[in-house]
């Protein structure tokens, strides 16, 4: 810690007995900053593009870590990181999770109420299950390194870029095809929803075994295509982050939609929170600008959204309440890397660098997976 630090820290906690206002930290939990898969104490570990995060009971944070091909484990207290899935070896075999289990790119990590947990295994095309009891991996849905695309003949250029492939509305797990999946969730009673990138949609898992596509506009199920050229038309603008809340409500990030929206649980139909155009800017949902949003958390008790906005390297608050007011919680916008410690309520001292992953921890403890700045980072108020 810096002596400017020290001095911040001092002079909160002065302003803080005697105008009950609060101080909020942005610091570094775990990775050096250097690209690599190392594990061992938190500040000398080591991350490769650290993507979604979720915690347990214990604070224990779990990261996909994309680039080690690893589930990875940062325990709370002393900060030690382990590996807690995958060989690090890129692959998609199940079996146990630290010899056999290999994972190809993982971004998203999600835990049920039993303490599984669900991986979004984008490079695989599949979502992963961590068994709490048995320590065995699974693949749940998808067929590995298998994904939805248009016939082979528009991939090579044979017919014309129009070609597409529908996503299937209903589908068994058996025989489901995801593309490049990069959001996980679950609700409460096991049922599991994907922000499949690839045919921007949002898909369900339920508890029998069913994938189905999930939103709906005026009331109208909003089809879903693959096509060729890297291209695909559906529901939502190439969704990345998903969450859901106790009454089954989902919530969406829109990476190139620059926009979050939401899925109401009585009849599918969606709304846009927050989110007009690219750029940056706070105030009123529909007025606000991002800029390449990845993923969200949910404030389970009061409704509040907190968004990781990758192209600005700040971190988003939408208020419940009627306009979703946007707020900057975290970021100065730069591009770079800096723990600090400010009065109030925003850190916007403090710099990201690309931040993706994600999580809410009870009283407003966000811990953020700063990818390109290969560190896992605390918001602390």
């Amino acid at each position: 810690m810096t002596k400017i630090h020290k001095i911040i820290l001092i002079a909160c906690s002065i302003y803080f007995s005697s105008t009950l206002s609060s101080c909020t930290t942005v610091k570094t939990v775990a990775g050096t900053g250097v690209a690599g898969c190392v594990d061992g104490a938190g500040l000398a570990s080591t991350f490769n593009d650290p993507s979604g995060v979720v915690t347990d009971p214990w604070q224990n944070i779990y990261v996909a870590d994309s680039g080690c091909n690893k589930i990875r484990q940062v325990v709370h207290g002393p900060n030690n990181v382990t590996s807690y899935a995958g060989t690090g070896t890129a692959g998609c075999a199940d079996g146990n999770v630290l010899t056999t289990a290999t994972f190809r790119s993982p971004v998203d990590v999600a835990r049920d109420t039993a303490g599984n947990y669900y991986v979004a295994d984008q490079q695989n095309h599949v979502i992963r299950k961590i068994d709490q009891g048995s320590g065995i991996v699974t693949t749940v849905a998808g067929q590995c390194g298998q994904a939805l695309l248009p016939p082979q003949e528009c991939q090579e250029g044979v017919k014309p870029c129009l070609v597409k492939t529908k996503v299937p509305d209903v589908v068994s797990v058996k025989v489901a095809l995801f593309s490049s999946p990069s959001g996980v969730a679950v609700d409460n009673v096991g049922n599991i929803y994907v922000a499949d990138y690839g045919t921007c949609s949002v898909r369900k898992i339920d508890t029998k075994g069913v994938v189905t596509t999930v939103g709906k506009k005026d009331g109208e199920k909003v089809p879903a295509y693959a096509t060729c050229c890297g291209q695909c038309t559906g529901p939502f603008s190439y969704p990345t982050g998903i969450d859901v809340d106790a009454a089954g409500n989902i919530y969406v990030v829109e990476y190139w939609g620059h926009k979050i929206s939401k899925i109401a649980a009585a009849t599918e139909n969606i709304t846009v929170l927050a989110g007009s155009n690219w750029g940056y800017k706070d105030g009123p949902g529909n007025q606000a600008a991002f800029m390449h949003p990845y993923h969200l958390v949910l404030d389970q008790a009061t409704g509040d959204i907190y968004v990781a906005d990758l192209g600005n390297n700040r971190i988003r608050k939408i208020a419940n309440d009627a306009a979703h007011t946007v707020s900057t919680l975290a970021g100065d916008g730069v591009l770079g890397f800096k723990d600090c410690t400010s009065i109030g309520s925003s850190v916007k001292c403090a710099e990201f660098n690309h931040p993706r992953g994600i999580e809410f921890v009870k009283k407003l403890l966000l811990y953020i997976g700063d990818t390109g700045n290969n560190r896992i980072r605390e918001i602390d108020p």
